[in-house]
């Protein structure tokens, strides 16, 4: 059974899917800085969307590695959590 429908696979698609999400997040919010005019208070809804990207990266890391760890622990019969824990007797 499949939990996590939510994250990346593996962890280097998780910080590479996040760097793109934090440096797309930044060119929002200079484009409704800088370029974006103030009819309708569009830039206001663009550095708006600016602003939330960056705050995706942390729902995205973390359901990355809770579906890392718990494929892990599926895998191989432990506790997972990537941690080195004492061999079970």
């Amino acid at each position: 059974m499949q939990r996590f429908k939510i994250g990346c696979r593996t962890m280097r698609d998780g910080v590479v899917v996040s760097g793109v999400f934090l440096l797309t997040g930044l060119a929002l919010l200079g484009a409704g800085k800088f370029l974006v005019p103030v009819l309708l208070h569009l830039d206001l809804v663009v550095q708006g969307l600016g602003g939330l990207l960056p705050l995706f990266v942390t729902f995205i890391l973390i359901s990355t590695y809770l579906r890392t760890t718990s494929t892990d622990a599926e895998h191989t019969g432990g506790a997972g959590g990537g941690l080195s824990s004492p061999p079970r007797a």
